[in-house]
């Protein structure tokens, strides 16, 4: 929008109020890769609020690139000098200093929003200090016991209900370190005390509801999608960014690089793939030198593999996905577990490919099922290997496909709705009608 309306005079022309401002906490600047904040703070800031982004660096990610002029991003430095000496203090300490040094006086926030563990322990205490009202964005499921996760597992339609299905997050197998279960303990207090939590969908707004005896009413809505529509049209951004002849089709991997993500077996798979068909690996954050991303490097030598490795805005993310022919979405179910089992609208890769027409090929997670069957827009694979195996049925039906992956966005991901039904509750829960 050119300009902003204020909220209150976009629900009731009657009356105007002066904007609610709203702090965001964040633990890195990589908005650009949390489609759901990113939707809801372009949302916010559109219709009425003030919103300032206070988040650390990691040199890994991009800057900040969202360019809405009513968005003001301030990156804290963890880098503090005293007594003549440097040192890095925590993301929580600089954030929440940062907080209290800018949030004096007139410009108090009205309400403050975390998103992940870090920015969401900042924020809880930033809070409680300032006495504001707080939102809790969820990226990822609370951190419970084993037997928590199987008592708060919802019903889930032709799912199987077995260890790895359920409980099988290796990292609940072995002692995590005192600092990390501090970190889940104050983690899953911000989300217990919070005035809104946000989750992706019904399925972890149910299955953290019971695991941390949350009450249903406190929750809202919104999947991890980008706003808008996708290009329209097919683009070649890949293909002469990394030189792919013209006459392959392309299978992408957009956004993480990490085991959770099960590339070794997707890279593996690829020598058996139809002949002309590619896999391209795009990474959202600089990868090169870390140590799963050369084991994955490695194995792709002489396969028909390429990498994509300099991140990009979401103002370039669609163009990218919209040059490639089908989108896959791989989670190790081994590793992750109920996060895995669980994963429905949170996947923000899936969205981007639906946004852009791509069929969508998937780990064959039940809450990712349910819907590229019900729309018809993907097929799912027990094993990244055997991806290759549905490519013909994709191409055989291609257009279909891709129409009905459009529709899909639109009817489930696609955020402004949901972003409304919350700037609705803020405004309300603020005196703002």
């Amino acid at each position: 929008m050119s300009g902003v309306v204020g909220f209150v005079e976009d629900l009731d022309t009657s009356t105007r109020r002066a904007k609610l401002r709203l702090l965001a906490c964040v633990r890195e600047a990589h908005i650009d890769n949390i489609p759901c904040l990113q939707s809801l703070l372009s949302y916010l800031a559109e219709h009425g609020f003030e919103v300032e982004v206070l988040c650390t660096q990691d040199p890994r990610w991009l800057r900040p690139t969202d360019q809405q002029p009513e968005i003001t991003y301030r990156v804290v430095t963890q880098r503090v000098s005293f007594l003549g000496r440097s040192f890095r203090v925590p993301v929580t300490v600089a954030l929440l200093a940062e907080g209290l040094a800018r949030c004096r006086g007139p410009r108090r926030p009205d309400i403050v929003l975390s998103c992940g563990a870090l920015g969401g322990i900042a924020a809880w205490m930033l809070a409680k200090l300032l006495r504001v009202r707080r939102i809790y964005q969820m990226l990822e499921l609370p951190v419970v016991d084993a037997k928590v996760i199987r008592n708060s597992m919802p019903a889930i339609p032709n799912s199987r209900n077995d260890d790895q299905q359920v409980g099988g997050d290796r990292s609940q197998r072995r002692p995590r370190p005192w600092s990390q279960r501090l970190i889940d303990a104050a983690d899953r207090h911000a989300l217990r005390t919070a005035d809104v939590v946000i989750a992706h969908d019904t399925y972890r707004a149910d299955f953290s509801s019971r695991a941390l005896q949350v009450p249903a009413t406190r929750f809202e809505l919104l999947p991890n999608a980008p706003r808008g529509r996708g290009p329209g049209h097919k683009t070649r951004w890949l293909a002469e960014k990394l030189g792919i002849p013209s006459d392959y089709r392309i299978a992408l991997h957009f956004g993480g690089m990490s085991p959770h993500f099960d590339l070794l077996r997707l890279v593996a798979g690829v020598e058996a793939w139809p002949r002309r068909w590619c896999l391209v690996i795009h990474t959202s954050f600089r990868a090169e030198g870390e140590e799963y991303f050369e084991k994955v490097r490695g194995l792709a030598g002489g396969k028909p593999v390429f990498f994509s490795l300099d991140p990009v805005p979401s103002s370039t993310a669609d163009e990218l996905v919209a040059s490639a022919d089908v989108g896959l979405a791989t989670y190790s179910l081994e590793l992750l577990g109920y996060r895995a089992t669980l994963m429905g609208l949170a996947s923000g890769k899936i969205a981007r490919y639906l946004r852009c027409g791509l069929p969508v090929v998937a780990s064959d997670l039940p809450t990712v099922r349910k819907y590229l069957e019900r729309y018809d827009c993907g097929y799912c694979a027990g094993d990244p290997a055997g991806f290759g195996a549905l490519l013909p049925l994709i191409s055989d039906r291609y257009n279909e496909l891709s129409r009905n992956a459009s529709r899909c966005f639109k009817e489930l991901f696609a955020p402004d709705a949901y972003c409304r039904k919350i700037a609705e509750r803020l405004a309300a829960m603020q005196g703002h009608h």
